[in-house]
């Protein structure tokens, strides 16, 4: 039986008054994983493509498809392209999907304000408090300054 008429039926059942029960759902037999992070992610990916692919591709897995989707960048989209030409040539059923993580703001303008009075209200609540806390405080915030300077460059 076709999967999609078994789906039908259970709506037809379900409007005709019988119960849905998750042990009626068929899970799928094919995985294909739509949102990954590679290293190319600041702090939100680990690995590079190859080893992503290369356990997408493992028999635990048993998927023939991924898609990179970093954030904000395709730097990782050459390195995903080369190894899935290499993993095909090696005659491995594999196709890549090729995605980007963005993210939209209505006004850049209006978003920079937002951010620059935000971070000041961090850095005016860490300088409260004792001399030692505030102390270890500004140490953080020096801290912050650094990972920002090298992230904006």
């Amino acid at each position: 039986m076709c999967k999609y008429k078994y789906y039908v039926d259970i709506i037809n059942k379900k409007q005709k008054g019988y119960k849905l029960s998750i042990n009626n759902i068929i899970p799928p037999d094919r995985f294909v994983g739509l949102h990954a992070h590679s290293t190319f992610s600041t702090f939100d990916g680990l690995g590079y493509p190859a080893d992503h692919i290369d356990f997408v591709l493992s028999e635990q897995q048993g998927m023939d498809a991924w898609a990179l989707t970093d954030h904000g960048n395709g730097n990782g989209l050459a390195h995903a392209h080369s190894h899935a030409v290499k993993m095909q040539k090696a005659g491995r059923n594999f196709r890549q999907v090729y995605g980007v993580e963005f993210y939209f703001v209505p006004s850049l303008q209006q978003w920079s304000t937002d951010y620059a009075a935000h971070k000041q209200a961090i850095i005016d609540a860490m300088l409260e408090g004792n001399d030692a806390k505030s102390e270890d405080n500004i140490l953080k915030i020096q801290n912050f300054g650094t990972v920002k300077n090298h992230l904006f460059r």
